[in-house]
């Protein structure tokens, strides 16, 4: 009989604003992995890993965009994985518009930002059923999600979309209606502060609303 206070993240339009189209795609299939190296529920080593896996009649193009690589260079068949490594945020958007889906296999998340980061560039995404998933992704209809640690399905998906472009085109464009109609920082925010001060009106005492009152400053400050 708890009384929840729900808001949905934000998305930075600042940094990340919704592009008018997708970027034309082709073969092929640009897949962009993200996240650091050394932090083991990222999953990143695996998700090089996997990508070996995939048959190598399907054509692929792997980046991978991240804060920390630890000095690894990836290879994937034998090519050079492009790195992106600690980009400027006003510069991420522009990495993401060269990928067609967003690779990220994390097991743990809160806030989880960059499948819809790359929504709003014109993308989609694979990932693993984390938390935060299901504030915004479907699958199937703006994104492909598999249960974690399912390794198989994984390189399957890769092949259906790298052999199916029409498929490609149908999750990207939904993914970028889905950014679009998604509340900015701003929106979260105000909705967040008018309801945390709708409780307090109706009598919880401040140290109810101490702690999401203290995140909320912490949210308004780069705005101020």
């Amino acid at each position: 009989n708890a009384e929840v206070l729900y808001v949905q993240n934000g998305l930075s339009r600042e940094h990340f604003p919704c592009v008018k189209v997708p970027p034309p795609h082709g073969a092929p299939l640009r897949v962009l992995v993200e996240g650091h190296w050394n932090v083991g529920f990222k999953g990143v080593p695996e998700t090089f890993e996997i990508l070996e896996t995939v048959p190598h009649d399907v054509a692929l193009e792997i980046g991978w965009l991240t804060a920390a690589s630890g000095g690894q260079r990836p290879r994937v068949r034998g090519e050079a994985v492009q790195v992106y490594e600690r980009l400027p945020i006003d510069r991420v958007r522009h990495a993401l518009q060269q990928y067609d889906v967003l690779l990220k296999l994390s097991k743990v998340e809160g806030v989880f930002g960059p499948p819809l980061e790359m929504f709003s560039q014109g993308g989609t995404a694979i990932t693993y059923t984390v938390t935060g998933s299901d504030e915004y992704m479907v699958h199937g209809l703006n994104s492909l999600l598999v249960e974690p640690h399912n390794r198989m399905q994984i390189a399957r998906y890769l092949k259906t979309l790298a052999t199916t472009p029409g498929y490609v085109s149908y999750l990207r464009a939904n993914a970028l209606r889905t950014a679009r109609s998604h509340p900015d920082w701003e929106d979260s925010t105000t909705v967040l502060e008018e309801r945390l001060s709708a409780l307090h009106r109706g009598g919880y005492r401040n140290a109810h609303v101490r702690a999401p009152l203290g995140a909320l400053a912490t949210l308004r400050a780069p705005m101020l």
